[in-house]
């Protein structure tokens, strides 16, 4: 939480890195994230541990992280009793309610492509139960830091290959993602295969409309350049939402929150590159939370 009380009925639920395989909400690399972000944006920021593979594979991380949602939406309401417990009202432009509790749901890598494909499941429960009690409501915004999204980009043509030669992958290269990417999906599938489960990697969606707006920021460098472009690129013209893209010139996987380690934990002013990101990844967020 922040130092100062806040009276917004807002809040971040944020989602750790790790392949979907390791990491946790407590780690060096988690703190120091979530406090830069408690600090900059005066928030509550709720970090959520869920279930690792390959002793838990899909959908068990999604599941945990949609109970931490549940948990927070009842959170707030709690909090903030004049809430009408709806975190994106479709019908509402302007945004303005100052009753209205709104959740932003992000993460960094792994941690990204879960906030992405919860949003898919609470819309999709949406669309089935209507606006009922206990239909969880959506999240205003989705903060995707160099998101793994698309398990098959582990599937790759002799061009692909030639990009994306592990060795020019800082941190996670095409190894790593593949291993990853097996050991999430479980014995019954592999990476790149026709058919995975519905809601395992968020760039498989087909219909992309009414989901909430979206901020994705990928390193040029990083693996992962390609397939969060190209989400982005579909949730604007195919999805008709409000989405951002931004690339950073000689950005590596991680680069923002090895920024913040040293931020937080060594004292290091942010570098004018990573601090430009943050300020960006913010003003995206501040349409939407405030």
């Amino acid at each position: 939480k922040p130092a100062s009380a806040t009276t917004t009925p807002s809040a971040l639920l944020w989602l750790h890195c790790g392949g979907r395989i390791f990491g946790s909400s407590c780690n060096i690399a988690q703190s120091a994230v979530c406090t830069k972000l408690v600090r900059s944006w005066n928030l509550p920021v709720l970090s959520v541990s869920y279930r690792l593979a390959p002793e838990q594979v899909f959908p068990a991380a999604l599941e945990d992280v949609l109970a931490a949602y549940r948990w927070l939406v009842d959170y707030l309401n709690r909090e903030h009793p004049r809430g009408n417990g709806s975190a994106r009202d479709p019908n509402c432009d302007d945004g303005t309610d100052e009753t209205t509790i709104r959740i932003a749901v992000g993460g960094e890598s792994a941690g990204g492509g879960l906030a992405a494909e919860l949003c898919q499941r609470l819309l999709d429960d949406t669309k089935r139960c209507g606006n009922v009690a206990g239909v969880l409501p959506l999240p205003v915004a989705q903060l995707l830091v160099y998101p793994m999204l698309d398990d098959r980009t582990c599937i790759q043509t002799d061009d692909m290959a030639s990009r994306h030669h592990h060795r020019r992958h800082l941190v996670w290269n095409i190894v790593s993602n593949r291993y990853a990417w097996k050991c999430y999906l479980g014995p019954d599938f592999d990476p790149g295969d026709d058919v995975i489960p519905e809601y395992a990697a968020a760039a498989r969606r087909v219909d992309v409309t009414d989901l909430p707006p979206a901020f994705v920021i990928c390193g040029e460098l990083d693996l992962f350049r390609e397939e969060s472009e190209r989400f982005a690129e579909r949730l604007k013209t195919e999805g008709n939402v409000d989405a951002e893209y931004v690339e950073v010139e000689g950005g590596f996987h991680l680069f923002l929150t090895l920024d913040a380690i040293m931020e937080v934990y060594f004292g290091r002013r942010e570098g004018e590159i990573c601090g430009d990101c943050w300020r960006k990844l913010a003003v995206f967020a501040n349409r939407y939370l405030h």
